[in-house]
């Protein structure tokens, strides 16, 4: 049945409203829609209902904001808009329980980027329930220009789609909110404005015809992820001009290959029912096809040094198969290595590399009780997304709390004023080793492969693991803790951008500029540390992963005041390798107390820098210092070279302070 649009409204009034006049005819009916209204708005009444209040904050100093619009949307509805803030602090009341929001922070004058935080409601066991969002952080705007030339002529390529994100959580409509560039043809570059003081990564797809292969490569590998063009820490940049070559020429160098498979049972008979599959250049799953004449599996993609087909288990006629797995190398002299895993018995051949490859398959035969085994995993994070994948036996269910990623040489920090009811006492801080990372997972082909991907970017340089504890067996039920199910990768990040302002010098003796870095301990004891001489560091940061060489060279000191002349060279960047150790940071007093438990990785407490996962820090075993103030100089002057990765190379002179 159609209503027109004038129904729908009265129908509308007369809910909400609860009653209109009526002839003494329709007492009957506005009775009826009276005593409607009365009972939905009970309901209403009754629903449960979550009130949220938090503060807006600029993440430069975590100060609250003048002044900011607050706005709240509950799927694709707008449920509040534009509420105005009182010293950063807001409250939204009536959202309804256990629903998905996004908390739009935006600023009516400019101060600083609209940024989106993606929460859900959670449970209301009370009619209300009072949720503090804690501090939603903001940031001032940063301008990016960006010139992308293309090396044969110097010409603008002006095809791209720059974009970054600078959410918080996770949700569908993240695109809504994403930063866009918008191409300047009159200055031939890009530009972007992005948060200032959020670690941003602009990026760009480089395969605009979705074929699987890039249109441009740019000459800095630096720059490339996966199919995407990266600029890593895209908010301490002002300008960036890069070169690309043109690529579209790649698809007639890698043809597709054909791979007819025979997978056959003990007795040398077809098994039709089994299934191939495989992973291609575009990390787009291909299935096999039977060829009833040919009595083969059928598939086909682009091979190009490595290649995996994939046999998911699988029952025929009561008969249960166990997973297989076909690894395919690349060899010199065009040939290529077999090797197979998951079979009645596995073994290795070559065969000659050609268009068209036949292989065979002889799966193994087991009970639903078998042990699980892994047949295959990835050897390298996938370089798209950093995700790892494990190829099961047989089909698997995962719990949550079976998937860990860890930074091993990452630590986290519990200070005796974080919690009243943990166990570490005001005063004292806990450094424990291994920092967690969200990650998310999916289980496909017949629930035998496993995909862990991180839940953001993996940019902080370090160690890093993946670990599958428990793994529930779907024919018995039965949880199993296997072997091999793990990975432990590197994280380099050699794509951020070098900035020689980022190298400090730190003497580390709690305080800075004359004063302490912190007043009181975690037990509120107040201390005033003393701005005695320290042992001079240098801090650098983790973009000198960028570099290929890196120097300094000391020419002059002022202390106290007194200027002389101190000449010293310092390497922290030699043909590609970084000579600096890595470190924390940690903020503390001078008289708080620390615990240490199996830490990677040692954590700096009296510097004035930020604090931090992961640092380089050098000695200047020559230099013994106190603060630069206002009243008693204390700076040490470089000449600086380096030269990144790319070949760009730069010099200059920089006078340092001492934190």
């Amino acid at each position: 049945m159609k209503y027109t649009k004038f129904f729908i409204t009265c129908a509308s009034l007369l809910l909400l409203n609860g009653c209109l006049e009526v002839d003494d005819d329709n007492a009957e009916v506005a009775q009826a829609i009276n005593a409607q209204t009365a009972l939905i708005a009970e309901q209403q009444s009754s629903e449960p209902s979550v009130t949220f209040h938090g503060v807006v904050v600029d993440i430069f100093d975590d100060q609250p904001v003048s002044s900011a619009l607050v706005s709240v949307n509950v799927g694709t509805e707008t449920f509040v808009e534009e509420v105005i803030t009182t010293n950063g602090a807001f409250e939204i009341t009536k959202l309804p329980a256990n629903s998905d929001i996004d908390i739009i922070i935006s600023s009516e004058n400019d101060q600083f980027l609209t940024r989106v935080f993606f929460f859900n409601t959670g449970d209301s066991t009370a009619n209300v329930a009072i949720k503090d969002l804690g501090l939603l952080a903001v940031s001032e705007p940063q301008d990016v220009q960006i010139t992308v030339l293309n090396s044969e002529d110097n010409s603008s390529v002006a095809t791209l789609e720059l974009y970054a994100y600078s959410h918080v959580g996770t949700s569908s409509s993240m695109i809504k909110y994403k930063h866009s560039s918008v191409y300047d043809a009159v200055n031939e570059q890009y530009n972007i404005r992005v948060p200032k003081h959020i670690n941003t990564v602009i990026s760009a797809n480089l395969d605009a015809d979705r074929d699987g292969t890039i249109d441009f490569i740019p000459e800095s590998s630096n720059y490339l992820y996966g199919t995407d063009l990266s600029i890593s820490s895209a908010n301490t940049i002002n300008t960036l001009t890069l070169y690309v070559e043109d690529n579209n020429d790649i698809d007639t160098v890698i043809p597709d290959v054909e791979y007819r498979v025979s997978i056959v049972d003990n007795n040398t008979k077809p098994i039709v029912t089994a299934e191939l599959v495989l992973e291609d250049t575009n990390n787009r799953l291909v299935k096999s096809v039977y060829d009833s004449v040919t009595e083969q599996h059928v598939l086909s993609a682009k091979f190009s040094q490595q290649i995996t087909l994939n046999m998911p288990a699988f029952t025929d006629n009561g008969i249960y198969y166990q997973s297989a797995s076909i690894t395919l190398y690349e060899e010199a002299g065009d040939k290529i290595s077999v090797y197979t895993s998951g079979t009645n018995s596995n073994y290795s051949y070559d065969i000659p590399n050609a268009a068209i490859i036949e292989l065979a398959l002889v799966p193994n035969i087991t009970s639903n009780v078998s042990a699980l085994e892994v047949i295959t995993k990835t050897q390298e994070i996938d370089s798209l997304d950093s995700s790892f994948t494990v190829f099961y036996s047989q089909g698997i269910s995962i719990p949550a709390e079976s998937i860990s990623l860890v930074s091993t040489n990452g630590f986290s920090t519990v200070k005796g004023s974080d919690n009243a009811d943990d166990f570490i006492l005001p005063g004292t801080t806990l450094f424990t080793g291994g920092l967690n990372m969200p990650a998310s997972h999916t289980v496909s082909l017949n629930n035998t492969k496993l995909k862990i991907t991180p839940a953001s970017p993996l940019i902080l340089p370090g160690e890093y693991k993946y670990t599958v504890s428990d793994v529930e067996v779907n024919s018995t039920n039965e949880l199993v803790d296997i072997y091999d199910d793990t990975l432990a990768f590197t994280i380099v990040n050699s794509a951020e951008v070098f900035d020689i302002n980022d190298v400090k010098l730190d003497n580390e003796n709690f305080t800075t500029n004359g004063a302490s870095i912190t007043m009181v301990n975690t037990a509120n004891q107040a201390l005033t540390s003393s701005d005695n001489n320290g042992n001079v560091y240098f801090y650098l940061p983790t973009s000198i992963n960028s570099l290929q060489n890196f120097t300094m060279r000391q020419l002059s000191v002022t202390e106290d005041n007194i200027a002389s002349t101190a000449v010293y060279n310092f390497t922290f960047v030699d043909n590609g390798y970084v000579l600096p150790n890595s470190y924390g940071t940690v903020k503390l007093a001078e008289n708080e107390n620390f615990i240490y438990e199996d830490m990677q990785i040692n954590v700096i407490n009296g510097s004035a820098q930020d604090d931090a996962q992961f640092v380089y820090r050098a000695s200047n075993y020559y230099m013994y210092m106190s603060d630069n103030t206002a009243t008693s100089a204390n700076t040490v002057s470089f000449e600086y070279l380096y030269e990144t990765i790319s070949g760009e190379i730069s010099a200059g002179v920089i006078t340092l302070p001492v934190q």
